[in-house]
């Protein structure tokens, strides 16, 4: 049973037990105490930010959130840089090697349970004088990550995020599909916070974003729950609908010094729009 419009399933952020520090716009508990939570809220699974796969899967990451009946929008690798400082354009190349393992890991641990990956923060930032060179780096690693998560049926979801590399759909759309060389197994995460930021339209870039549109994720204009900022949340999920998009929506925001309220505000506007429309 899904919370809100169509056929999509709600997520929320939430951290797993081997990261250093639990996320800024994650839910701000134990993991186990965060599950019970969301469950009893009425969420229909998590978005789990993952530093070490290894770890995650001695800690029975999955069968913790699965045995409270929740599914599993995806593994976020954020830590994987936040935490330990590992990018695809690191100019250090044990860096990008280490980078490139933790992130094969967190793959198989997804394809194992049926979920996709997304890549944010540890894809890197760029240099001056050294981007072209980043960039071949990031590119052949994420291509690697494309065909090892393709090979297990799953794909790595690349978000379009501020900063110095990648920060727009057009630049990510080219970057993953350029005609000259596609990399199956890969796709976009569509940040609804970000797109606003970095964006002439943030229409226009979800249209772009076409059929490598495979996750998106949702805050209000102050980076807060829905419905407390200025962002047309109602015209956002139409405009999903009118692109056909089936896949999750993760709530990725700031906790307001209350998780739970922060994560029922969120639901409760996602409920009220559906009732709406």
């Amino acid at each position: 049973m899904t919370t809100v419009v169509a056929n999509w399933s709600v997520a929320y952020t939430i951290s797993s037990p081997e990261c250093r520090a639990i996320p800024e716009l994650a839910y701000q508990a134990e993991l186990p105490a965060a599950l019970d939570d969301l469950a009893a809220l009425g969420y229909d699974g998590v978005e789990i930010q993952v530093r070490d796969a290894d770890a995650a899967a001695s800690a029975g990451l999955v069968e913790q959130v699965r045995a409270r009946g929740l599914g599993i929008a995806a593994l976020a690798t954020g830590p994987v840089a936040t935490d330990d400082g590992l990018t695809f354009t690191s100019t250090d190349p044990q860096v990008r090697a280490e980078a490139l393992r933790r992130l094969s890991g967190i793959i198989d641990l997804a394809v194992q349970h049926g979920v996709p990956v997304t890549l944010g923060r540890a894809k890197g930032e760029l240099d001056a004088g050294s981007e072209e060179l980043q960039r071949i780096w990031a590119r052949e690693a994420i291509a690697e990550l494309a065909e090892r998560a393709a090979a297990g049926g799953q794909a790595i979801l690349v978000e379009p995020q501020s900063g110095s590399f990648l920060s727009t759909v057009g630049a990510t759309v080219d970057f993953l599909g350029v005609a000259s060389a596609p990399m199956p197994g890969a796709g976009l995460v569509f940040d609804l916070w970000h797109a606003a930021k970095e964006e002439d339209d943030v229409v226009v870039a979800a249209t772009d974003a076409g059929a490598l549109l495979n996750h998106v994720q949702l805050a209000d204009s102050d980076r807060g729950p829905l419905g407390e900022g200025t962002f047309d949340i109602a015209g956002f999920l139409a405009l999903l609908e009118r692109l056909d998009y089936k896949g999750w929506l993760t709530l990725e925001h700031s906790q307001r010094g209350d998780s739970r309220a922060a994560a029922e505000t969120s639901l409760t506007t996602l409920r009220t729009l559906r009732g709406a429309s």
